[in-house]
């Protein structure tokens, strides 16, 4: 929901006032007051800045045994972009479950309601969020298996998360960026290992609508990151999303290629 988009070469980063602490007190906290967004495309360009009046709150606990518990409420009062200005109330709960000997199962439960905020121009604006996820990790090899749901207010509008990292969500094909009017179903496979100092991972994506029953389309990621020294990753990136016919969207594929140091 709320991210720094830091793969690009732009990071995206917030004028803000904020509290991250919970070392005195029993759980996690972390809030925030959010005055713009400085975003990915630069000052200079149009949609750089995005002005704001947001409020962001997420308190957290962990749970022996059972994983981490988080409540979240984000109330964004976007005046850039009024269609973007919603409230968010949601909890997730997620973490490992020991089998046996190398061998974890990992899990994520996760919901969320949004409705129109300030002076959203839309009108009763609801929608719904839920996030399954199902993992297992064992002898160097993790797997997954989930499902995301970004619902639709009846075609109205889908929910919406617009300081998201959003290129790390829903495909690297960055083919849903914004949520469709009809919102977003993505069920989701996952594989990943190292092979000597290389990471290697595999996601296969089966889009479709919340509301209307259309199938936007399929698509399969593949990456390979490669830590050159304590300092330096390389990284590169396949996306390859196949439209289905009735969707009306282009079949899309990219290659990305990337290097970063951290001093």
């Amino acid at each position: 929901f709320v991210g720094n988009v830091g793969w690009r070469q732009n990071h995206q980063s917030y004028d803000a006032l904020a509290y991250v602490g919970g070392s005195s007190l029993p759980f996690g906290l972390v809030y925030g007051y959010v005055q713009n967004v400085n975003r990915i495309f630069g000052d200079f360009a149009g949609g750089g800045d995005l002005r704001t009046a947001a409020h962001v709150l997420n308190v957290s606990k962990d749970f022996d045994g059972l994983g981490k518990a988080a409540a979240y409420v984000y109330a964004l009062d976007v005046e850039a972009a009024p269609a973007l200005s919603t409230m968010t109330i949601g909890a997730s709960l997620a973490g490992d479950l020991p089998v046996g000997e190398d061998f974890d199962m990992t899990y994520r439960v996760e919901f969320a309601t949004q409705s129109d905020y300030a002076d959203n121009t839309m009108t009763d604006y609801s929608a719904d969020y839920y996030r399954a996820e199902l993992g297992a990790k064992f002898e160097g090899f993790q797997f997954g298996l989930g499902q995301e749901l970004l619902g639709s207010d009846d075609g109205a509008a889908g929910f919406s998360t617009p300081l998201a990292t959003l290129h790390a969500h829903n495909g690297w094909a960055d083919m849903f960026l914004g949520t469709p009017a009809a919102g977003l179903e993505d069920t989701f496979l996952s594989a990943g290992t190292k092979v000597s100092d290389v990471g290697l991972k595999l996601v296969y994506h089966s889009f479709a609508s919340d509301f209307g029953d259309t199938d936007y389309g399929t698509e399969l990621d593949a990456q390979a990151t490669y830590k050159l020294n304590p300092n330096m990753n390389l990284g590169l990136k396949y996306a390859d999303f196949s439209a289905d016919d009735a969707s009306g969207m282009p079949d899309v594929s990219k290659i990305m290629l990337w290097l970063t140091w951290t001093p």
